[in-house]
């Protein structure tokens, strides 16, 4: 049980940091746009 609770916070973690990891690509995209522009 307690290995699974593990493996289960680190794939949340690993879901975070994608997440983050786009969202922040989506803003420097945005921010390229507007500045190019």
């Amino acid at each position: 049980m307690h290995k699974r609770q593990s493996i289960g916070k680190s794939a949340v973690f690993c879901i975070i940091k994608e997440i983050s990891k786009s969202y922040l690509g989506l803003l420097i995209s945005v921010f390229e746009q507007y500045y190019k522009c």
